[in-house]
């Protein structure tokens, strides 16, 4: 498949390959993004860009992954452009540009086209940073830290959305699980990673940004372990994440029937409630100190 993408595309993984955590039974979730020339035209082609869909879609069947998620509709390319362009717009989100982007920067790998991964991830923190230059030596990141808050706001109101009227509870109990662990920790262990910076530089800058997008979500926890004072709150974070990870590695109907005993559901609410105390404490201590923390607030 690399041929089709070239220097013009990239195919990203997300989810779980995305954090680094895929097991025998993980779903593959992939965006497919498309760089363009100076007048704005994407450099692939709309028949090129078909044929990667196609090839996407028999390599993962072949693979032995299920069929990728609602009929194939994530498999819809964007640009990068319009990834930087539309960015806060009311087509951001109507067009899947804004989860496609916060995933790009929180998790994921590249499968093809790493030139083009690298290329739109610099480009994406460009824009977050545009207004670097002139605060150069006190500059915070609030124009990306927004777009998380947010993006975990759309994951709370998305789970709602598609789950209240689901016919199994016990699907909407696994998203829930899922949702106050590994979807959480996306999104936190930037905020949280951001704050223990400012532990020892007034600023962020641009390389600073791309270090982090470079870690998973957990590399990012373990690199708060150098700050004695969290280290200990790291490692229980950290230790309930394992567990987590080992109770979501069965298939998927298996997940579901498990949740139909009351005792198993309650252990799995306390632990969700568990992990998300402590992930506030640790934005707690490790933002008081910094002036970031007041803007994830107000």
């Amino acid at each position: 498949m690399e041929p089709l993408a070239g220097d013009f595309a990239t195919v990203y993984a997300t989810g779980s390959f995305g954090r680094g955590e895929a097991s025998r039974d993980s779903d593959l979730d992939v965006f497919i993004l498309i760089d363009t020339d100076d007048d704005g035209r994407r450099k692939l082609t709309n028949l090129d860009a078909i044929q990667l869909q196609a090839a996407l879609i028999k390599c993962a069947a072949d693979e032995g992954f299920e069929a990728f998620s609602d009929d194939g509709k994530y498999l819809e390319p964007h640009s990068i452009k319009d990834m930087i362009e539309k960015l806060g717009s009311r087509d951001d989100d109507y067009e899947n540009l804004f989860t496609a982007r916060m995933l790009l920067l929180l998790e994921s790998r590249p499968l093809l086209g790493v030139s083009t991964y690298e290329r739109a991830i610099d480009r994406v923190l460009a824009e977050y940073w545009r207004d670097f230059p002139q605060n150069a030596g006190r500059f915070l990141p609030i124009y990306l830290t927004n777009d998380l808050i947010r993006y975990w706001k759309v994951l709370c109101l998305n789970y709602e959305e598609r789950t209240r009227r689901a016919e199994n509870p016990n699907k909407r109990r696994l998203t829930n699980y899922k949702l106050k662990h590994s979807r959480l920790l996306t999104c936190y262990s930037a905020l949280v990673y951001f704050c223990h910076l400012l532990e020892s530089t007034n600023t962020i800058t641009p390389e600073l940004a791309r270090q982090m997008t470079k870690l998973t979500p957990t590399e990012r926890l373990r690199a708060l372990r150098t700050n004695s004072s969290v280290a200990s709150l790291v490692d229980d974070i950290l230790a309930l994440y394992v567990e987590f990870l080992k109770s979501v590695d069965a298939p998927k109907q298996e997940l579901l029937a498990r949740f139909d005993d009351p005792e198993y559901r309650g252990v799995r609410r306390d632990s969700g409630q568990n992990f998300g105390d402590l992930m506030f404490k640790l934005l707690t201590d490790i933002g008081s100190p910094t002036k970031l923390l007041r803007y994830l607030v107000v």
